[in-house]
């Protein structure tokens, strides 16, 4: 039986310490599970852990892969002393090129590497080039639909790589949400259709610890090399996760329980549902878990809500994360349908409602609300 048959729903899929779950669907058909393991908050991680699944569901723990001691530079990087682990890995990644398997990752010696498996099998041995990459925070790769290959990190900034020497064949580009600063880890990039959507990792809000969520957000263009528009949230609480498909093209992403802010997901590693949607001249990423989407929800009818300036209106609330959830209802009524501007704002228990006559006064309400929340009402 799939456990993950009404995709709608978040499943725990490994009840074990792990930040920064990374997910590949390999060419064998099997998942492998790897991330920062087997420490506090700080990594104290000797090594690379990984798991393998044939259903994301039931998961055989390969143990460690590769560990610290077969590095062929870092124990020349001065480490962190005091600390259980001095040297620790932080946020490896699975990938498969070429016909094997790499390992790229990051360390608190801030200081990246990047191995690959000699015989393209998940136990390795793995080789590294030793410690080139220097300072490059949670790299990722993408692939983009000609081949090109590019090393990301930080948030965000990517290189063309090639994999064979290994070297970075050019300078860094930045690229970033055009309305916000964005955070310094876990960013990803993916190809849908003719747009780059970008995602990345941030807090809503650093003033007050105890409600900032760890989020995953994102920004979508039509070049790899800038334009990207204004952020979005994709999935709250869902910070350091890494978007991908599964054996039957549905999209997921990852999850880990940070213990800083607020969270409602548990320990160990948690798969979100997502639905990213090509509209042809954007790209929408949304989690249909309501637990984990924006914590403005909505209840509009289809018929309005796929409306142009609906969806402007609804596109600009998303934009937003109040302190407190909040319930939005929009409600046609027949009463205002002589004035198409015309709507009626309503505050009841948790929820404001809308009425309105048309898509046009639909749009005006929820503008009032985007408003209110600007000045913080």
């Amino acid at each position: 039986t799939d456990p993950f048959a009404i995709p709608h729903q978040s499943s725990q899929i490994l009840d074990e310490f792990i930040r920064d779950p990374h997910v590949l669907l390999a060419p064998d058909g099997m998942y492998y599970l790897t991330g920062t393991t087997a420490g506090t908050n700080f990594g104290e991680t000797v090594g690379v852990r990984v798991w393998r699944s044939p259903d994301l569901a039931n998961w055989e723990d390969l143990g460690f892969v590769w560990t610290l001691d077969q590095s062929s530079w870092l124990a020349d990087v001065p480490g962190l002393e005091g600390k259980k682990n001095p040297r620790a890995i932080w946020a490896p990644e699975l990938h498969w090129f070429d016909g094997t398997f790499w390992i790229v990752h990051t360390t608190n010696l801030r200081r990246a590497g990047l191995m690959r498996s000699t015989t393209g099998r998940i136990g390795g041995p793995y080789e590294d080039g030793g410690g080139w990459m220097g300072h490059r925070h949670d790299p990722t790769f993408f692939t983009d639909t000609d081949g090109s290959r590019y090393l990301v990190y930080a948030a965000t900034q990517y290189q063309a790589i090639d994999l064979n020497e290994p070297a970075l064949l050019s300078e860094p580009v930045r690229i970033e949400a055009e309305n916000r600063l964005q955070g310094h880890e876990g960013s990803v990039i993916h190809r849908v259709g003719d747009h780059y959507v970008l995602f990345w990792t941030g807090w809503s809000d650093r003033s007050d610890e105890s409600t900032m969520n760890y989020n995953l957000y994102y920004a979508v263009s039509e070049r790899l090399d800038g334009g990207y528009g204004e952020q979005r949230l994709a999935v709250r609480y869902g910070g350091h996760g890494t978007p991908f498909q599964d054996k039957h093209g549905r999209w997921w992403t990852t999850a880990f329980h940070n213990p800083r802010g607020q969270t409602i997901v548990p320990p160990g590693a948690t798969l979100i549902p997502l639905e990213i949607v090509d509209h042809g001249d954007d790209v929408t990423v949304r989690t249909p878990d309501s637990s984990f989407a924006d914590a403005i929800r909505f209840e509009v009818s289809d018929e309005w809500r796929d409306h142009p300036s609906v969806r402007f209106a609804l596109d600009r609330l998303r934009t937003f994360e109040p302190a407190n959830d909040l319930q939005i209802e929009v409600v046609r009524t027949g009463q205002l349908a002589h004035a198409p501007e015309a709507y009626l704002l309503t505050p009841l228990e948790n929820t404001l409602r809308v009425e309105a006559g048309s898509p046009a006064g639909a749009m005006y309400g929820l503008l009032e609300i985007a408003d209110g929340l600007t000045r913080g009402l």
